[in-house]
């Protein structure tokens, strides 16, 4: 369900809320017409608005409820012109859309194609677009984007304007040929909803998350999930808020404070603040030297880390020092075949690649061949970027035939896993 909403007094149609000690009751006012509508299903969707306006109390606001405001008995709303027009004009009027998400996992309001068609409205007039929450779903949201960062990308995923519902077949058929005449049609504006409901459903995990005070792993595992998900600010304040709490239980030395700095490093890393993960990473290093000492994982990771980030930097002869380092600590701690340790060999055979030592990169990528086809086999994507790089080297070194071949082994591998329509393929 999707809701307008006024911030001013207007001078037309008002709805107001009354809380009742056993149900809830919703009166329409327009004109002198009186209509009550009262449902114990409703009873958590109502205190909804009512947090919503108790938390602007110096303002007096007003709900449009769309499933009481639009009559579907009117013969013009059937038609993509009157929704294009006169209906996003109605929302752009009113000024806010509160979208109502319950179940927060798999929301009834992503699968109806009014819905979708209302947050269409709200982004195409850059109108305010707000989710809210009943009560009983905030705690559970707050759980399980903190446990499972990718929760909010599979509700995401199921949204589908070309499968959405409408209880009226001709509001359906509508609502379908007005997106389908919007940029890019169906999957342009999959795109353009998908965004903007992300966007929303991290400012409701932004404001649950000042909940966790003291409770440092799920502020850990929520900045995760933040930063997977494209928001590294929001990230930052939750690693910093874990360190202090990191700080302030285990003190300076630990491998827990190592791990929120390594964070910490990998989130400035992703904003292009280099300088700054560079010395939140040696903060990293240098406890992790001091508690688990240089031949260990932990060490190998942050070398690795540091080594990236001097490489974006394009200081190659430094990243390379720096991979060699975590290579060498990778095959002596986890074993030659080891995911980690094939992904830094890969960053080594890379750098000599990009830095014109292309014979010294046709050594390594032939050894890294070796082990993607022992651990992966030849139809794996994985085996078909090596191939691809091992082509580069060649092409480096006029070795064009064998550089031909080995493109060609890459794209066989790449349409035999990806298929045909890949950019990778392609």
């Amino acid at each position: 369900m999707t809701l307008g909403v006024w911030h001013k007094v207007p001078m037309f149609s008002i709805c107001r809320v009354q809380c009742l000690s056993d149900h809830l009751t919703l009166r329409h006012h327009p004109g002198n017409r009186n209509v009550e509508y009262t449902h114990e299903c409703f009873r958590g969707f109502f205190f909804l608005l009512l947090d919503y306006a108790d938390k602007r109390p110096d303002e007096e606001i007003f709900f449009w409820l769309d499933v009481f405001c639009l009559n579907q008995h009117m013969h013009e709303i059937h038609t993509s012109e009157w929704l294009q027009m006169a209906f996003k004009k109605r929302i752009q009027d009113i000024g806010r859309v509160l979208l109502v998400m319950a179940p927060w996992d798999d929301p009834v309001s992503l699968t109806r194609a009014w819905c979708l068609w209302e947050i269409h409205c709200a982004i195409e007039g850059n109108i305010p677009l707000t989710i809210g929450l009943p009560p009983n779903q905030r705690a559970s949201l707050l759980q399980g984007v903190t446990y499972d960062f990718g929760a909010i990308s599979n509700i995401l995923m199921r949204i589908d304007a070309a499968k959405s519902e409408a209880s009226d077949e001709r509001d359906k058929k509508a609502i379908h040929a007005a997106i389908e005449a919007t940029e890019g049609g169906f999957h342009g504006f999959n795109v353009r909803v998908k965004s903007q409901v992300q966007q929303c459903y991290f400012v409701v995990v932004l404001e649950l998350a000042e909940q966790l005070q003291d409770d440092a792993e799920s502020l850990e595992n929520l900045a995760l999930a933040v930063a997977k998900s494209g928001y590294p600010g929001g990230a930052l304040r939750f690693y910093e808020r874990a360190l202090n709490i990191r700080l302030g239980t285990r003190g300076e030395r630990h491998p827990d404070i190592a791990g929120v700095y390594n964070s910490l490093a990998d989130t400035e890393c992703y904003t292009g603040n280099f300088p700054q993960a560079l010395e939140l990473y040696d903060k990293a290093l240098q406890i992790y030297l001091a508690t688990v000492g240089e031949q260990h994982q932990c060490t190998a990771w942050v070398y690795n880390s540091i080594a990236n980030t001097y490489h974006y930097m394009g200081s190659h002869a430094k990243a390379l020092e720096l991979y060699n380092k975590a290579l060498q600590i990778r095959q002596a701690t986890a074993g030659e075949q080891h995911p980690d340790t094939v992904g830094t060999l890969s960053n080594v055979a890379n750098t000599h690649n990009c830095t014109g030592n292309y014979a010294k990169a046709l050594e390594l990528f032939g050894k890294l061949l070796q082990v993607r086809l022992a651990t992966l086999g030849e139809q794996h994507s994985d085996t078909a970027i090596t191939c691809y790089n091992m082509a580069s080297a060649h092409f480096g070194l006029s070795s064009y035939d064998k550089a031909l071949e080995l493109y060609e082994r890459a794209r066989h591998i790449y349409r035999a896993t990806l298929g045909e329509q890949h950019p990778s393929t392609a």
